[in-house]
Protein backbone atom coordinates (compact mmCIF):
# COMPACT_ATOMS: atom_id res chain seq x y z
CA UNK A 1 0.00 0.00 0.00
CA UNK A 2 1.34 3.22 -0.85
CA UNK A 3 1.95 5.63 1.84
CA UNK A 4 1.22 8.90 0.22
CA UNK A 5 -1.83 7.67 -1.37
CA UNK A 6 -3.31 6.78 2.12
CA UNK A 7 -2.38 9.99 3.45
CA UNK A 8 -4.44 11.23 1.19
CA UNK A 9 -7.53 9.11 1.27
CA UNK A 10 -7.04 10.13 5.69
CA UNK A 11 -7.21 14.10 4.43
CA UNK A 12 -10.24 13.24 2.73
CA UNK A 13 -11.19 11.81 5.91
CA UNK A 14 -11.12 14.60 8.28
CA UNK A 15 -11.87 17.27 5.48
CA UNK A 16 -14.97 15.45 3.83
CA UNK A 17 -14.33 17.66 1.09
CA UNK A 18 -12.53 16.91 -2.00
CA UNK A 19 -11.31 20.52 -2.89
CA UNK A 20 -10.35 20.98 1.16
CA UNK A 21 -8.43 17.40 1.50
CA UNK A 22 -6.29 18.12 -2.53
CA UNK A 23 -5.37 21.47 -0.73
CA UNK A 24 -4.26 20.51 2.27
CA UNK A 25 -2.13 17.47 0.20
CA UNK A 26 -1.08 20.03 -2.15
CA UNK A 27 -2.34 18.53 -5.35
CA UNK A 28 -5.28 18.78 -7.92
CA UNK A 29 -8.24 17.69 -6.93
CA UNK A 30 -8.39 14.81 -10.06
CA UNK A 31 -4.79 13.88 -8.75
CA UNK A 32 -6.59 12.94 -5.35
CA UNK A 33 -9.91 11.50 -6.56
CA UNK A 34 -7.18 8.77 -8.81
CA UNK A 35 -5.27 8.24 -5.78
CA UNK A 36 -8.52 7.44 -3.88
CA UNK A 37 -9.50 4.83 -6.70
CA UNK A 38 -5.95 3.35 -7.42
CA UNK A 39 -6.27 2.94 -3.61
CA UNK A 40 -10.02 1.12 -3.60
CA UNK A 41 -8.66 -0.84 -6.94
CA UNK A 42 -6.28 -2.43 -5.33
CA UNK A 43 -7.60 -3.16 -2.09
CA UNK A 44 -11.05 -4.17 -3.66
CA UNK A 45 -13.80 -2.33 -1.63
CA UNK A 46 -15.36 1.31 -1.91
CA UNK A 47 -14.15 3.57 0.07
CA UNK A 48 -16.04 6.48 -0.36
CA UNK A 49 -19.67 7.27 -1.35
CA UNK A 50 -19.51 9.36 -4.14
CA UNK A 51 -22.10 11.61 -5.78
CA UNK A 52 -21.65 14.81 -7.32
CA UNK A 53 -19.93 15.53 -4.59
CA UNK A 54 -18.11 13.88 -1.13
CA UNK A 55 -20.73 12.32 0.47
CA UNK A 56 -19.12 10.16 3.25
CA UNK A 57 -16.90 7.08 3.74
CA UNK A 58 -18.28 3.39 3.23
CA UNK A 59 -17.85 1.18 6.48
CA UNK A 60 -14.89 0.39 4.88
CA UNK A 61 -13.77 3.95 4.32
CA UNK A 62 -13.60 4.45 7.94
CA UNK A 63 -12.23 1.18 9.09
CA UNK A 64 -9.27 2.25 6.72
CA UNK A 65 -9.32 5.85 8.03
CA UNK A 66 -8.30 4.25 11.95
CA UNK A 67 -5.75 2.57 10.38
CA UNK A 68 -3.99 5.66 8.26
CA UNK A 69 -4.50 7.36 11.27
CA UNK A 70 -2.07 5.08 13.46
CA UNK A 71 0.20 3.95 10.32
CA UNK A 72 0.97 7.65 9.60
CA UNK A 73 1.42 8.90 12.72
CA UNK A 74 3.80 5.90 13.73
CA UNK A 75 5.83 6.56 10.09
CA UNK A 76 6.32 10.19 11.21
CA UNK A 77 7.30 9.05 14.66
CA UNK A 78 9.74 6.54 13.36
CA UNK A 79 11.24 8.92 10.86
CA UNK A 80 11.60 10.95 13.84
CA UNK A 81 13.42 8.56 15.87
CA UNK A 82 15.67 7.56 13.13
CA UNK A 83 16.71 10.77 13.01
CA UNK A 84 17.50 11.66 16.61
CA UNK A 85 19.22 8.26 16.56
CA UNK A 86 21.26 9.80 13.90
CA UNK A 87 22.71 12.57 15.87
CA UNK A 88 19.82 15.12 15.07
CA UNK A 89 16.50 15.72 15.21
CA UNK A 90 13.86 16.40 12.53
CA UNK A 91 10.39 16.26 11.71
CA UNK A 92 7.69 19.19 11.75
CA UNK A 93 5.99 20.15 15.12
CA UNK A 94 2.40 21.94 14.81
CA UNK A 95 1.23 23.74 17.67
CA UNK A 96 -2.06 25.29 18.37
CA UNK A 97 -2.35 28.85 20.39
CA UNK A 98 -5.93 29.97 21.56
CA UNK A 99 -5.53 33.96 21.26
CA UNK A 100 -4.67 35.60 24.90
CA UNK A 101 -3.30 32.34 26.57
CA UNK A 102 -0.87 33.35 29.21
CA UNK A 103 2.03 31.97 27.92
CA UNK A 104 4.61 33.73 25.09
CA UNK A 105 5.32 30.91 23.03
CA UNK A 106 7.50 32.20 20.84
CA UNK A 107 9.92 31.90 23.78
CA UNK A 108 9.59 28.60 24.35
CA UNK A 109 10.40 27.47 20.47
CA UNK A 110 12.94 29.92 20.22
CA UNK A 111 14.51 27.47 23.48
CA UNK A 112 13.72 24.94 21.36
CA UNK A 113 14.69 25.84 18.08
CA UNK A 114 17.74 26.49 19.83
CA UNK A 115 18.98 22.83 20.41
CA UNK A 116 16.71 21.40 17.65
CA UNK A 117 17.33 23.38 14.39
CA UNK A 118 16.57 20.71 11.78
CA UNK A 119 12.78 20.42 13.42
CA UNK A 120 10.09 22.67 11.55
CA UNK A 121 7.61 24.86 13.33
CA UNK A 122 3.97 25.28 12.46
CA UNK A 123 1.92 27.43 14.43
CA UNK A 124 -1.18 28.50 13.86
CA UNK A 125 -4.30 30.70 16.33
CA UNK A 126 -7.29 28.54 16.63
CA UNK A 127 -10.12 28.51 18.97
CA UNK A 128 -10.33 26.08 22.22
CA UNK A 129 -13.03 23.77 20.17
CA UNK A 130 -11.19 23.54 17.19
CA UNK A 131 -7.73 22.70 19.57
CA UNK A 132 -9.71 20.09 20.65
CA UNK A 133 -10.97 18.47 17.85
CA UNK A 134 -7.95 19.08 15.67
CA UNK A 135 -5.65 17.40 18.82
CA UNK A 136 -8.04 13.59 18.38
CA UNK A 137 -7.89 14.18 14.79
CA UNK A 138 -3.85 14.01 14.57
CA UNK A 139 -3.71 17.14 12.55
CA UNK A 140 -2.33 19.27 15.58
CA UNK A 141 0.71 17.64 17.97
CA UNK A 142 0.63 20.03 20.87
CA UNK A 143 -1.82 23.08 21.89
CA UNK A 144 -1.22 26.28 24.57
CA UNK A 145 -4.94 26.77 25.66
CA UNK A 146 -7.55 27.65 28.58
CA UNK A 147 -8.28 24.50 30.64
CA UNK A 148 -11.53 25.40 31.76
CA UNK A 149 -12.70 25.21 28.25
CA UNK A 150 -11.88 21.15 28.17
CA UNK A 151 -14.32 18.84 29.90
CA UNK A 152 -13.32 15.98 32.39
CA UNK A 153 -13.48 13.41 29.32
CA UNK A 154 -11.45 15.30 27.27
CA UNK A 155 -9.03 16.10 29.86
CA UNK A 156 -8.59 12.14 30.60
CA UNK A 157 -7.54 11.60 26.75
CA UNK A 158 -4.71 14.35 26.98
CA UNK A 159 -1.12 14.94 29.10
CA UNK A 160 -1.35 18.61 30.75
CA UNK A 161 1.35 20.95 31.37
CA UNK A 162 0.32 23.73 33.55
CA UNK A 163 1.86 26.84 32.86
CA UNK A 164 -0.07 29.56 34.43
CA UNK A 165 -3.22 31.60 35.61
CA UNK A 166 -4.07 33.87 32.35
CA UNK A 167 -3.90 37.49 34.41
CA UNK A 168 -5.33 40.59 32.44
CA UNK A 169 -4.64 44.18 31.67
CA UNK A 170 -6.07 47.41 30.62
CA UNK A 171 -4.27 48.94 27.53
CA UNK A 172 -4.24 52.53 26.14
CA UNK A 173 -2.76 54.79 24.14
CA UNK A 174 0.13 56.99 25.73
CA UNK A 175 -1.12 59.96 24.84
CA UNK A 176 -4.39 59.06 27.01
CA UNK A 177 -2.72 57.71 29.68
CA UNK A 178 -3.32 61.28 31.78
CA UNK A 179 -7.11 59.52 31.82
CA UNK A 180 -5.69 56.69 33.96
CA UNK A 181 -2.44 57.59 36.07
CA UNK A 182 -4.27 58.39 38.91
CA UNK A 183 -5.46 55.35 39.90
CA UNK A 184 -2.77 52.55 40.40
CA UNK A 185 -4.86 49.94 40.50
CA UNK A 186 -8.08 49.04 38.21
CA UNK A 187 -10.11 46.79 38.44
CA UNK A 188 -13.53 45.65 36.65
CA UNK A 189 -15.98 47.43 38.41
CA UNK A 190 -13.72 50.81 37.63
CA UNK A 191 -13.98 50.41 33.77
CA UNK A 192 -18.11 50.60 33.62
CA UNK A 193 -18.53 53.60 32.23
CA UNK A 194 -14.57 53.49 29.89
CA UNK A 195 -15.40 52.95 26.05
CA UNK A 196 -13.82 49.62 25.15
CA UNK A 197 -12.06 47.63 22.23
CA UNK A 198 -12.60 44.03 23.30
CA UNK A 199 -12.41 40.74 21.39
CA UNK A 200 -14.91 38.64 19.88
CA UNK A 201 -17.83 37.14 21.47
CA UNK A 202 -16.97 33.78 20.32
CA UNK A 203 -13.50 33.94 21.39
CA UNK A 204 -12.99 32.26 25.16
CA UNK A 205 -10.89 35.03 26.30
CA UNK A 206 -13.56 37.47 25.99
CA UNK A 207 -16.70 34.65 27.73
CA UNK A 208 -14.83 34.06 30.02
CA UNK A 209 -14.38 38.06 30.75
CA UNK A 210 -18.09 38.77 30.21
CA UNK A 211 -18.59 36.27 33.02
CA UNK A 212 -16.49 38.46 35.09
CA UNK A 213 -17.98 41.57 34.44
CA UNK A 214 -21.70 39.63 34.72
CA UNK A 215 -20.54 38.73 38.15
CA UNK A 216 -20.31 42.49 39.35
CA UNK A 217 -23.45 43.24 37.76
CA UNK A 218 -21.68 45.61 35.06
CA UNK A 219 -22.42 45.71 31.29
CA UNK A 220 -19.26 47.13 29.63
CA UNK A 221 -19.69 50.10 27.18
CA UNK A 222 -18.18 48.01 24.29
CA UNK A 223 -17.78 50.18 21.57
CA UNK A 224 -15.75 47.54 19.12
CA UNK A 225 -14.91 44.13 18.58
CA UNK A 226 -12.88 42.21 16.77
CA UNK A 227 -11.29 38.81 16.38
CA UNK A 228 -8.10 40.42 15.22
CA UNK A 229 -5.25 41.39 17.50
CA UNK A 230 -3.85 43.62 14.92
CA UNK A 231 -7.24 45.24 14.48
CA UNK A 232 -7.82 45.82 18.48
CA UNK A 233 -4.41 47.40 18.57
CA UNK A 234 -5.36 50.37 15.83
CA UNK A 235 -9.05 50.80 17.64
CA UNK A 236 -6.40 51.52 20.85
CA UNK A 237 -3.68 53.60 19.05
CA UNK A 238 -6.68 55.02 16.66
CA UNK A 239 -9.82 55.44 17.97
CA UNK A 240 -8.37 56.44 21.49
CA UNK A 241 -10.77 53.29 22.96
CA UNK A 242 -8.73 51.32 26.07
CA UNK A 243 -8.51 47.19 25.42
CA UNK A 244 -8.67 44.66 27.96
CA UNK A 245 -6.03 41.61 27.29
CA UNK A 246 -3.75 39.30 28.78
CA UNK A 247 -1.29 40.85 30.98
CA UNK A 248 1.61 39.41 28.57
CA UNK A 249 -0.21 40.49 25.43
CA UNK A 250 -0.27 43.89 26.78
CA UNK A 251 4.19 43.68 28.28
CA UNK A 252 4.63 42.72 24.19
CA UNK A 253 2.28 45.03 22.58
CA UNK A 254 3.50 48.02 24.76
CA UNK A 255 7.53 47.03 23.64
CA UNK A 256 6.46 47.53 19.95
CA UNK A 257 3.46 50.06 19.93
CA UNK A 258 2.91 53.75 21.59
CA UNK A 259 0.68 52.05 24.12
CA UNK A 260 0.66 51.91 28.09
CA UNK A 261 -0.60 48.99 30.27
CA UNK A 262 -2.09 48.93 34.16
CA UNK A 263 -2.54 45.48 35.49
CA UNK A 264 -5.88 44.82 36.59
CA UNK A 265 -6.59 43.94 40.43
CA UNK A 266 -9.05 41.20 39.78
CA UNK A 267 -9.40 38.02 39.39
CA UNK A 268 -7.33 35.38 36.82
CA UNK A 269 -8.99 34.38 33.82
CA UNK A 270 -8.32 30.85 34.26
CA UNK A 271 -5.57 28.35 34.06
CA UNK A 272 -3.50 27.93 30.71
CA UNK A 273 -1.69 24.69 29.92
CA UNK A 274 -0.19 22.98 27.11
CA UNK A 275 -1.67 20.07 26.13
CA UNK A 276 -0.97 16.77 23.62
CA UNK A 277 -2.02 13.64 23.16
CA UNK A 278 -1.17 10.56 25.81
CA UNK A 279 -0.88 8.18 22.90
CA UNK A 280 1.89 8.48 19.92
CA UNK A 281 4.22 10.82 21.72
CA UNK A 282 6.46 11.46 18.60
CA UNK A 283 10.04 12.35 20.05
CA UNK A 284 9.68 15.91 18.49
CA UNK A 285 6.27 16.11 20.95
CA UNK A 286 8.75 14.64 23.86
CA UNK A 287 11.59 16.64 23.31
CA UNK A 288 9.83 20.16 23.38
CA UNK A 289 7.76 19.17 26.31
CA UNK A 290 11.54 18.53 28.30
CA UNK A 291 11.98 22.05 26.79
CA UNK A 292 9.50 23.54 29.51
CA UNK A 293 10.17 21.25 32.49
Amino acid sequence: MNLKHLNYFYQLSIHQHYGKAAKACFITQPTLSACIHSLEKELGVGLVVRDKHFIGLTEEGYLLAKFAEQTLTAQASFSQALSLYRGELSGLLRIAVVPQSSTEIIEHITNFKSRYKNVKIRLNVMQNSSVIQQLKAHQIDLAVAFRQSFSEENLAEFNVHSIGATEIALLVAKDKKHDFAENSKWTLVDLKKTPLALLSPEMQFRQTLDKQFESFGIYPKVEFETDSLFHLVSAVTKMKLAAIVSLNTAKVLAQDHPLIYYKLDCQSLGETAIFHRKKHVSPVIDKFIQTLL
